[in-house]
């Protein structure tokens, strides 16, 4: 057969130029809409951490600066926060940028094509169709390669929010501990001063009780032990008598 399958070709070529195509706009639009969006998501994240290590160092500065290990710990979750969100700063723009499928304009491809008829060595559409194809995938290919660093760097952005995070949890708990375990002794303290202030209000107590300030008095006296007694009753008899006998004369 002298009459090859140019028709075939053709076929084939458009169906690679709509998968190559696809791609390319994939690369171009979804997934650079994609990656900033998870670069914006870490850069808030990475923010908010770093606001909610300052309030909890204000709240337990006491714990985290009376343990060294715990100090270190919490600057090394500060510090991994800080570098997760400098590089979601640097990697939000494209630092390599995107490469378009002409070089210079769209009508450099109807020069192409031009120059393919004009020289009548080949068919002019599978050739021209080649040509194209060759320009989306050197062009996927530098948009990939962009993609990638991008990936790489919210990649390492996630593992050291989770690094930022986890050296926060155990310097959180780290704290609450030697919180409850110098909390316990103060506890003690209390119940014992409280003991002791009881101890020294009965003692106080004891000592401003009513004291009776005046001496015991004396044994009393025994009016019966052999003296002889004069009754009052019989000498008021003896004096009505006497009075009645006088009266009685007169």
């Amino acid at each position: 057969m002298s009459d090859f399958d140019y028709e075939g070709y053709t076929q084939s070529l458009e169906k690679i130029l709509d998968g190559v195509t696809k791609d390319f706009w994939a690369s171009y639009i979804d997934v650079n809409r994609h990656q900033v969006g998870v670069a914006r998501t870490y850069l808030w994240v990475s923010a908010a951490l770093l606001g909610a290590y300052v309030a909890v160092f204000e709240k337990l500065k006491e714990q985290i600066l009376s343990s060294p290990s715990l100090l270190f710990i919490g600057v090394i979750a500060f510090m991994l926060s800080c570098f997760a969100f400098g590089i979601c700063l640097y990697s939000i723009p494209s630092r390599r940028g995107y490469k378009t499928i002409p070089e210079l304009g769209w009508g450099e491809f109807s020069h192409e094509a031009y120059n393919l008829t004009a020289e009548n060595k080949c068919k002019t559409y599978p050739a021209f169709l080649s040509s194209l194809i060759s320009r989306y995938d050197y062009a996927f290919e530098h948009n990939f390669s962009t993609n990638q660093v991008r990936a790489k760097m919210l990649r390492v952005t996630s593992w050291l929010l989770v690094g930022s995070f986890s050296a926060a949890i155990f310097v959180t708990g780290g704290s609450a501990l030697n919180f409850l375990i110098h909390l316990k002794p103060t506890y003690q303290v209390i119940e014992m001063s409280q003991e002791n202030k009881n101890a020294q209000s009965k003692q106080q107590s004891n000592k401003t009780a009513p004291v009776l300030q005046v001496p015991v008095p004396p044994p009393s006296a025994n009016i019966k032990s052999g003296q002889r007694t004069i009754h009052a009753f019989d000498s008021a008899e003896n004096i009505r008598a006497s009075i009645n006998k006088s009266e009685n004369k007169g």
